[in-house]
């Protein structure tokens, strides 16, 4: 009797935790119990356990529901567009002057990674990692990759939004090489994937590597908000 009980709960429990919510380009958000990519559509079951799809090219976003927290990830859909992060009992300019005090202490060169700054609303940040992207651990090794991102301020939280991606690709006898742009929207189904929807073998693990990029700079950013202290931070550059 104990291990059908608990084999309710587990089965139940995996319900809960396939969760997504679909945000639609035209502003539509829609929950639904567990989705997957099919090629071209996104197939997904409703709360009312009706199988449906949809054409990936109008949906925006989706968001896992089971996770704790928005991370971003990179799949059909191309990446997720942006994550909004709480940080309460701050206000917008808070925030703001405390995203720079981080840039300053994070990066060697501040100043050159500062693209524009707009006092309390927005930062805009161009950043370069040295072998800091693999596409394909058994025939590249990590490769430079360079990336804009803008940090949005609003009362109590912040949104870190991706921009755009490049990574490099060194020069030989067929190509002049340097840096290619990433697909960071739906482009990405027809660069980088399948038919199958499994991703193409000489990109087996940008998405992965993608998402490690940005997942962790945001973190970095995040604890370093949680745990400065506004009067550390009140000198705005």
């Amino acid at each position: 009797m104990k291990k059908i009980i608990a084999i309710i709960v587990l089965l139940s429990t995996s319900v809960i935790l396939g969760q997504k919510k679909i945000i639609f380009k035209s502003g539509e958000e829609l929950e639904v119990l567990e989705g997957r990519m099919n090629n071209k559509n996104y197939v997904y079951t409703t709360k009312e356990n009706q199988q449906k799809e949809v054409k990936v090219k109008k949906i925006k976003k989706i968001i896992d529901l089971s996770l704790n927290e928005e991370k971003f990830e990179f799949n059909q859909l191309g990446l997720t567009p942006y994550v909004v992060e709480n940080v309460e009992g701050n206000t917008a300019n808070q925030l703001y002057n405390k995203a720079l005090s981080w840039v300053r202490t994070t990066f060697k060169k501040p100043e050159k990674v500062i693209v524009s700054q707009t006092e309390g609303i927005k930062i805009r940040l161009k950043l370069k990692n040295k072998k800091g992207l693999c596409l394909n651990r058994e025939s590249v090794s990590y490769t430079d990759v360079k990336y804009v991102i803008d940090i949005h301020f609003k009362e109590g939280r912040y949104k870190f939004e991706p921009i755009s991606a490049a990574y490099y690709v060194s020069p030989t006898q067929y190509a002049i090489g340097g840096f290619i742009d990433i697909f960071l929207d739906d482009s990405a189904n027809s660069n980088y994937y399948r038919r199958n929807g499994f991703v193409k073998r000489e990109f087996i693990d940008m998405p992965q590597s993608l998402e490690d990029l940005f997942n962790n700079l945001n973190v970095s950013l995040k604890e370093y908000m949680k745990l400065t202290k506004s009067k550390e931070v009140k000198e705005s550059w």
